[in-house]
């Protein structure tokens, strides 16, 4: 995979994350031109007790859900994470290409929380030999067989 102009900017801003989010720790990405794919690693703090080893705390919301305000969302590090990242990433690419204004990303967004050592490497995995399959997708107006 060779990234475009747009793909280097954000490959760049996404290593720099840990930069202005020290707390957390960027593991494997993939920049392709639909979708991206990431794992960041939010450890807990040293000493607090979760209930376990194996227990974490899932988030299932969209941005405006009823029951977690926008501002409540905005104060937990991955949607502060996240929306960091895509603000600076679309202020960069716009000022890379003289588009001021104009949209980068969508609005919404897929987490998943990874529990397990075995899922950790199958997901990797994943992200790994999905540049391959890019050459078949669908959404390639280039790819083979089609």
């Amino acid at each position: 995979m060779q990234l475009s102009k747009n793909g280097i900017i954000a490959s760049r801003k996404w290593e720099q994350l840990d930069k202005r989010f020290p707390e957390i720790e960027i593991d494997e990405f993939f920049v392709m031109p639909d979708p991206t794919h990431r794992i960041i690693v939010i450890p807990y703090p040293a000493g607090e007790n979760r209930g376990g080893v194996n227990s974490v705390g899932a988030i299932h919301e969209l941005p405006q859900q009823e029951k977690n305000s926008p501002i409540a969302r905005r104060q937990m590090t991955f949607p502060m994470v996240i929306g960091f990242y895509k603000m600076n990433t679309t202020k960069a690419i716009n000022i890379a290409n003289d588009t001021r204004g104009t949209p980068v990303w969508q609005r919404t967004y897929y987490e998943h929380i990874i529990r397990d050592e075995g899922s950790l490497n199958l997901i990797r995995r994943y992200m790994q030999e999905n540049p391959i399959k890019w050459s078949i997708d669908t959404e390639n107006l280039n790819r083979q067989n089609q």
